[in-house]
């Protein structure tokens, strides 16, 4: 978000306090540069149409058999590793992903 000018610099976990925190959420409310940035951004994000971007991935993916393999093997292991079907394939098609 701070590479698209839309936020302030992260504030590092191990120094996060309410103060940083609020001080960090007050300049990206407050910044007429950060504020400009986000109208803009929210802007092109509208015009945008992900659904379908979304489903075209999803199609050329679905007819590339390095991945038919992997997602054929997550759909008999949908709540992740270790439930359906052999451990170490489940395992195995998780981590490609």
């Amino acid at each position: 978000m701070r590479q698209l000018g839309v936020a302030p610099e992260p504030v590092d976990q191990h120094g996060l306090t309410v103060s940083r925190l609020a001080a960090a959420i007050r300049r990206a409310v407050d910044d007429p540069v950060m504020v400009a940035a986000a109208r803009r951004l929210g802007e092109r994000v509208r015009t945008e149409n992900g659904v379908t971007v979304a489903v075209d991935v999803l199609e050329q993916a679905a007819l590339d058999p390095r991945y038919t393999r992997v997602l054929g093997e997550i759909g008999r292991c949908r709540d992740g590793p270790g439930t359906i079907g052999s451990d170490r394939v489940c395992r195995e098609a998780w981590s490609a992903m």
